[in-house]
């Protein structure tokens, strides 16, 4: 008997716990539900920070008009739409206060993320509406973030994720192809800024760099050079030199036959030696 009471007082207090614990995930669950409604209410929000404000104060259709003609004038993204538009923050300080925009569509406030480039100089700045918890882990990251910096790489937040890459080397790559300037053609006679195998364009002029292209080369593959010219032999790196391209064409399949013939021939008479 003694046995058995045991074991319902063990199995009580056993059932007493699990109770215990569906209590603290359920509140852990709601919170989560809490959660994700706010970080879903805010997804097509967007700050835009350092836009003028008017004196005395203004409407939303005006905060709307404002931050529509900056993303006109300076993105140009003429055809977002806007739900609505206000400010936030006490009046009285001595900057224009925050515009809080939500976005009818959330590909238009993607697209105003991926051309914030666009501002830079410009003193009007536009950041991710972010609930506390997510800021809270942005700034646990901001060491990291500065640091990846200092050392010359690309970093940059995604929401709460930070991204770090490593800068490519073909950013800083210059094209050495040779050109002949007397006759604007290359060693091997074949006209500057073509190939053998290609069309227009396949060749880039000599100095072009990575800088004087806007940045955008890190893109676009260097263009391969000429066969059997110059600046094939050079593509190493090493600097241009005139080279004779005559000796270093491609044997034909008739010289191929006479070497061997010539060889069979010497191999003969030492034999009958």
């Amino acid at each position: 008997m003694d046995d058995l009471n045991r074991k319902v007082n063990q199995q009580q207090h056993d059932l007493r716990e699990k109770h215990l614990v569906i209590e603290v995930l359920s509140d852990k669950v709601k919170a989560s539900e809490v959660h994700f409604r706010d970080l879903y209410g805010r997804c097509n929000y967007l700050q835009f920070v350092g836009i003028e404000e008017k004196q005395g104060g203004e409407t939303w259709e005006q905060s709307a008009t404002f931050v529509s003609k900056v993303l006109e004038e300076k993105l140009h993204l003429p055809n977002t739409q806007l739900e609505r538009a206000h400010r936030v923050g006490q009046h009285g300080g001595h900057h224009p206060r925050t515009i809080m925009a939500r976005f009818t569509r959330f590909s238009d406030r993607e697209a105003v993320m991926r051309n914030v480039g666009k501002l830079k100089g410009s003193r009007i700045f536009v950041n991710e509406d972010l609930c506390p918890t997510s800021h809270n882990i942005r700034k646990a990251q901001f060491p990291a973030l500065k640091e990846a910096r200092s050392q010359g790489k690309i970093a940059y937040f995604r929401h709460t994720k930070l991204i770090i890459k490593e800068k490519h080397a073909s950013n800083q790559v210059t094209a050495t192809f040779r050109r002949d300037e007397s006759v604007g053609r290359h060693r091997n006679g074949t006209p500057s800024g073509t190939s053998d195998g290609g069309g227009e364009g396949a060749q880039e002029p000599a100095g072009v760099s990575a800088a004087s292209m806007g940045g955008q080369s890190s893109a676009i593959a260097p263009p391969a050079p000429v066969v059997g010219s110059a600046a094939a032999i050079d593509g190493a790196g090493c600097p241009p030199v005139d080279v004779d391209v005559s000796s270093c064409a491609t044997p034909t399949p008739s010289s191929r036959n006479d070497k061997k013939r010539t060889q069979s021939q010497r191999i003969t008479r030492q034999r009958k030696k």
